[in-house]
């Protein structure tokens, strides 16, 4: 009986987004989901406060809150610039 080795043909992706915002602040962006081209639902950790439409000038990219859900996972939905895509084309 001859064993044969499995072969890990699995992929990790990085999901996670640590940058700055212009004004010189921290955030830190981890996507959950890529819903169609520029949205995605992800989670966003910064200390400001949080809602729809508001913009994000960053220094790799800028984005928009566009739909969020407070009451399980605290998502938010963003669209975001051409530049996001260009700097993380693993995402599109």
């Amino acid at each position: 009986f001859q064993k044969n080795p499995i072969e890990d043909i699995s992929t990790v992706k990085n999901v996670r987004v640590k940058t700055n915002k212009l004004t010189g602040g921290s955030i830190e962006i981890f996507f959950l989901e890529i819903l169609e081209d520029k949205i995605a639902k992800c989670l966003i950790k910064s200390s400001d406060k949080k809602h729809l439409d508001k913009h994000y000038k960053l220094n790799i990219f800028d984005f928009e809150i566009i739909d969020s859900n407070f009451s399980c996972w605290n998502y938010h939905v963003f669209s975001c610039s051409g530049k996001f895509i260009e700097a993380f084309p693993v995402f599109f």
